[in-house]
């Protein structure tokens, strides 16, 4: 399974994940019983746009339909209730009426309810092919050349990716400042913009544009501010991503102010008032698949963690699916796992010992000496150091042994802090299957806390691709948009 595969038949629409139809909102207007007819239809129009958001593809809502779900809780609402909530809807400019359908056996017709609104999300990822392996450090402050993916896609409010996608390479190098760099960032960010933006509204005919999801590794903060990304030699200094675009995307439409590109500048003012928001990739994948996410081992679960374990990182993130804020990070590969602060073990961050160092395949492949001195990039290395494991290697297999070891310590660690019910770990094919895995499994089962153990359930999955990660991105601005209905009832449309 992959983050974006949930919208396939039965993996579909997970209700119980998310709560639907008694959604944290809906059970708010169950306990108030104060409410003006005008705050129960804007709680009740936040809920059914979380009914449409993680509806299955081949299923139709309806305003009848609706109302029935609802009635069927016991909650006796009122049809105009329900009328009231789809015309504020539709007023803010996130539905619009679809085809009409047969919803009983006396022909009466309703038709279906269709979400307009559509979100760019864009992902800012390290490109191993091209990368040298360690030339980032704190304690060197020293960054080579270094090579990321920015890539977008759009997607609907449902979270399904469309057809619109663009990636763009960016080279940072050792001679380029601190502001180059930054420069050299967010240009690519809104050039990727600007053609999902245009291709979206060739093929699709327009809709409003919801928002704007960015994910990268790295510390991120209050959903703006990036601390600390060795992917793009960001060390230790805070860079304002929205604000930096938004500068981006004023100066281009200054450009563009005395030409007849009516058509650009259009594009630019939507990019220009939709919010901006940014989350760590592991984040984004949790935040992603609480909405989206279902297996049938997941069912039922409603805490679990996702992790990310790329050739040269590894991130991850709590899920309390159906909880106001559903997402809880924490800097799991930088868990301690080694205290000889042996060289061969220093991490992207500048520390030594980090699970990072220990477990990634970047790691193993410097503790075997392959170390990229001579020019081989980090997907170069990693596959070196698998192909001595696969021809017998035995110190390649110690190596491999020993980092299944340390991760299933660090999930024990976690399980006992946590109790979630379910590990997702993303990951190289490699290590998704034999020994690997089954150590993992084997060493968390008997390092966690005994009243956790039972709840252990740990599965590897194939790495998300460039557009299934820019998906992900998209999630953070679903539960913006969402949350403006659990406030007030106000006129904010939908692309503010």
């Amino acid at each position: 399974m992959t983050p974006v595969e949930s919208h396939d038949g039965a993996d579909a629409a997970p209700r119980d994940l998310v709560d639907l139809p008694a959604t944290p909102a809906y059970r708010a207007w169950r306990t108030q019983v104060a409410l003006t007819p005008s705050a129960v239809h804007h709680v009740v129009a936040g809920d059914l746009l979380r009914r449409l958001v993680v509806a299955a593809p081949e299923e139709t809502v309806t305003r009848k339909g609706y109302l029935r779900e609802l009635n069927e809780l016991g909650t006796s609402m009122s049809a105009p209730t329900v009328g009231r909530a789809v015309a504020e809807l539709k007023r803010r400019g996130f539905l619009e009426d679809g085809p009409e359908v047969h919803r009983d056996g006396r022909g009466r017709r309703d038709s279906a309810l269709q979400l307009t609104p559509f979100v760019i999300g864009v992902s800012v990822s390290d490109a191993p092919e091209q990368n040298a392996p360690f030339t980032t450090g704190v304690s060197r402050r020293v960054v080579k050349s270094r090579a990321v993916v920015v890539h977008a896609v759009a997607a609907g409010l449902d979270g399904r990716p469309e057809a619109s996608s663009e990636t763009k390479p960016v080279e940072f190098h050792d001679t380029d400042s601190e502001a180059d760099r930054d420069a050299a960032l967010v240009r690519a960010i809104v050039d990727v913009l600007l053609e999902v933006k245009w291709e979206y509204w060739n093929d699709k005919g327009g809709g409003p544009l919801a928002g704007i999801g960015i994910m990268m590794g790295g510390q991120v903060h209050e959903h703006r501010l990036v601390h600390h990304s060795p992917n793009i030699g960001l060390l230790d200094r805070p860079l304002d991503l929205p604000a930096r675009i938004a500068r981006e995307v004023e100066a281009r439409r200054a450009d563009l102010r005395d030409t007849a590109d009516r058509y650009k500048l259009s594009a630019l003012d939507q990019l220009g008032n939709a919010p901006v928001l940014v989350e760590n990739d592991a984040d984004a994948h949790s935040r992603y698949r609480a909405w989206f996410g279902r297996s049938a081992q997941a069912e039922t679960a409603m805490r679990y963690v996702v992790i990310l374990l790329k050739l040269d990182g590894l991130g991850g993130a709590f899920i309390n699916a159906g909880a106001a804020a559903p997402v809880g990070p924490f800097e799991l590969g930088h868990m301690v796992a080694d205290t000889t602060n042996s060289s061969e073990l220093e991490c992207r961050c500048g520390n030594n010992g980090c699970l990072e160092a220990v477990v990634t395949p970047r790691g193993m492949a410097r503790q075997l000496g392959l170390d990229g001195r001579d020019g081989a990039s980090v997907s170069a290395i990693a596959a070196q150091f698998f192909a001595r494991v696969s021809a017998g290697d035995a110190q390649a297999r110690r190596i491999l042994h020993r980092a299944a070891e340390a991760l299933g310590c660090a999930i024990a660690n976690v399980m006992s802090l946590g109790a979630p019910e379910i590990f997702y770990i993303y990951a190289p094919e490699e290590l998704r299957t034999g020994d690997f895995a089954d150590t993992v499994r084997t060493v968390a089962h008997a390092r966690a806390f005994p009243g956790v153990k039972k709840a252990i359930n740990i599965h590897f999955e194939a790495l998300p691709d460039h557009d299934e990660d820019a998906a992900a991105a998209t999630a953070q601005v679903i539960d913006h948009t969402l949350r403006q209905f659990d406030q007030s009832d106000d006129d904010t449309p939908a692309g503010a």
